[in-house]
């Protein structure tokens, strides 16, 4: 059943490439969620501003294995249900019905503007039904309030449709031009400033680095769509970790511990972040936590013979 699928998804691949499809594009083939892990947890989205907080968690349920059904053999399929917390109620908002588990990825997508809080549920997945795959996009747009979850696909359903109505990816096409045009978060995200149903920060990272802004104001979700638009890379490496420094001198230990564990996840060899972290524990009075961080700071340092630049306070903490 797993060669079958795969070799779907190979054929689609090498059929998106001969159309010129970047190699972006293309991630979504070539990291391939077969049905072995069509129940793995989606994480959850943990909200919170001086307005709002809220969890939202989605559950996959219903998993049909490659069944035929009147002669025709279909994929591997499930169900997606999503909660949001408000006000200590659950309320479902999300259910998706007979989704393709092959590459299936959903994605949280939250922002503020003139009409409220603004959430997006990013769903992908490649529908191995049709002859040659097709990469399917489903953003689902939603507006949150303090007791209630509103469904705005009806009112706003032209926001991301493709050329022509179109919300996917076809393989077999050779018109590159028309491909759907909001292929991943930072497409969607810029989509949702560009409409102005969310308003797009006035301040840039570089600015924040150079700690300029009033740094005390960036929330957690600041910093992911921050790095939606202007991603961790070695370009911007520097920027971050100068953001995160400033979070911790501004007492914003949450936040920065937020962003230097997002540093750390990609550049574990970051090592003045181990430091900047270990403050950021140390500051919220989780000295244990503190401690760790700073251990790994001082063995990466002593690694790079640079014992000596260990400032005093980190070895008085760790010892």
């Amino acid at each position: 059943m797993i060669k079958i699928i795969t070799g779907i998804i190979i054929l689609s691949s090498i059929l998106l490439n001969a159309t010129g499809i970047s190699n972006k594009e293309l991630n979504r083939f070539n990291d391939m969620d077969l049905p072995d892990n069509s129940r793995k947890l989606i994480p959850v989205f943990s909200y919170s501003d001086h307005n709002y907080t809220f969890n939202i968690k989605y559950f996959k349920k219903d998993y049909q294995d490659i069944r035929k059904v009147d002669n025709f053999t279909l994929q591997p399929s499930n169900t997606i249900e999503g909660t949001i917390s408000l006000n200590n109620k659950d309320i479902v908002f999300f259910h998706e019905e007979d989704l393709s588990v092959v590459n299936q990825e959903l994605d949280t997508i939250v922002c503020s503007g003139n009409e409220g809080l603004m959430l997006v549920s990013y769903l992908t997945f490649i529908n191995t039904n049709m002859r040659f795959g097709r990469l399917v996009y489903k953003p689902f747009l939603y507006r949150i309030s303090h007791n209630s979850i509103d469904n705005l696909n009806r009112s706003h359903e032209k926001l991301f449709q493709g050329y022509g109505g179109s919300d996917s990816l076809d393989s077999a096409s050779t018109k590159v031009s028309l491909r759907y045009p909001y292929y991943n978060k930072q497409k969607v995200l810029k989509r949702l400033y560009q409409s102005e149903l969310c308003t797009e920060p006035n301040i840039t990272i570089k600015q924040l680095g150079n700690n300029k802004g009033d740094i005390k104001k960036i929330t957690k979700n600041d910093i992911r769509n921050y790095l939606i638009i202007d991603p961790l890379s070695k370009k911007t490496l520097t920027v971050y970790n100068n953001i995160a420094y400033y979070l911790e001198k501004a007492k914003a230990y949450d936040e920065a511990i937020f962003l230097l564990e997002k540093i750390l996840e990609k550049y574990p060899n970051r090592t003045v972040a181990y430091y900047n972290l270990g403050d950021a524990y140390w500051g919220l009075e989780k000295k244990e936590k503190a401690k760790e961080a700073y251990q790994v700071y001082v063995k990466q340092m002593k690694e790079k013979g640079k014992e000596k630049k260990i400032p005093k306070k980190v070895l008085e903490r760790v010892n």
